[in-house]
């Protein structure tokens, strides 16, 4: 179940204002709180004008933490579009990839970006997800170009490691990597 507007969700039964250290099994509903108008400190406690809330829900035998994250990771970041205007045949040759990505299902690169620091660096975020060791290589697939440096760096892209081979992901680590052409 994923929702991007409401990310407060009740399981069981309602629970209201009863401590419960160990929660008891109770019903199998799921309800959704699209507006919290519980404490009534500083704003009033209704609103007005119209809303609206979508949800997206999958069956699948697929239970485990990489397929739940990524299908709400897809559902959440649409397919990214790209529209060029109109020229006179300037591109030659497209490239639609630039890195060639291959390792287990379990590790996830969450984001890419420009590193900044030259123009042919890219900062990479990698994510594992089912709490197992995950490595992950990484080649470039544009003709002509090789990776020439790739070093483990913080969230700012500061360096904070040695340059690398291949990316290394402990259990449920996230690192960020820059890789330079």
């Amino acid at each position: 179940m994923v929702s991007n507007e409401a990310p407060l969700w009740q399981f069981s039964d309602f629970n209201m204002a009863k401590w419960e250290r160990i929660p008891k099994q109770g019903k199998t509903w799921l309800y959704s709180y699209v507006m919290n108008n519980y404490w009534m400190t500083n704003f009033r406690a209704f609103q007005e004008g119209a809303f609206s809330w979508s949800y997206q829900l999958t069956s699948s035998a697929d239970t485990t933490n990489t397929f739940a994250t990524k299908y709400a990771w897809n559902e959440r970041n649409p397919f990214p579009t790209r529209t060029f205007p109109a020229g006179a045949n300037e591109l030659k040759t497209t490239s639609l990839e630039t890195l060639k990505i291959t390792g287990p299902a379990n590790a996830m690169l969450v984001n890419s970006r420009p590193a900044f620091k030259g123009k042919n660096s890219i900062l990479l975020h990698f994510r594992e997800l089912e709490g197992k060791d995950a490595e992950v290589n990484l080649g470039s697939a544009i003709p002509g170009q090789t990776i020439k440096r790739m070093v483990e760096v913080n969230a700012t892209g500061k360096e904070i490691g040695q340059p690398l081979k291949t990316v290394q992901l402990r259990p449920y680590e996230v690192r960020f990597f820059e890789v330079e052409f």
